[in-house]
């Protein structure tokens, strides 16, 4: 498999791509990981982790998207990350926040 040009990659398409990698890298041990697909009710979670035996939600996953990074213009972006991460503290025992932006290909 080639590499993913990740500067070239749209917003979806990278999102659902990610979602793919998370989804499986979080499967495991009897957790069950799965992406929510931007459904409206999702409070900004784009992949749960929850216990399968119980349903117990245990980690969530949220991803952003910021090709142009988090200085000059941008720093709003600071300010929704952690509104982001507020409205889940509380929730959850583990949110973690992808983000991208511009930079080089790995």
């Amino acid at each position: 498999m080639g590499r993913v040009k990740w500067r070239h990659i749209e917003e979806k398409d990278s999102n659902d791509l990610v979602e793919v990698l998370l989804v499986r890298e979080y499967t495991h041990d009897g957790l069950r990981a799965y992406a929510l697909g931007g459904r409206g009710d999702d409070d900004g979670i784009d992949v749960a982790v929850r216990v399968e035996a119980t349903n117990q939600l245990v980690h969530t996953l949220q991803l952003k998207y910021f090709p142009g990074g988090f200085s000059g213009g941008y720093r709003d972006r600071r300010t929704q990350i952690k509104h982001s991460l507020g409205q889940q503290v509380h929730r959850i025992p583990h949110w973690t926040g992808l983000r991208r932006s511009a930079g080089k290909d790995a």
